[in-house]
């Protein structure tokens, strides 16, 4: 409450409607980046691994 936020609408249908909430510094931004470096420096040693 008292927040501003971009919303998005169709001026035919109001309620079609989208809410831009940004979420960076949330848990899931956070997962999302942890998961996406793990993932980088698996494929790295595999690939090093495969080539002795």
């Amino acid at each position: 409450m008292g927040s501003k936020v971009t919303v998005f609408y169709n001026p035919n249908d109001p309620k079609k409607c989208y809410v831009d909430r940004p979420i960076s510094g949330s848990f899931t931004s956070i997962m999302f980046v942890l998961v996406g470096m793990v993932i980088i420096i698996l494929s790295v040693l595999v690939f090093f691994l495969i080539q002795l």
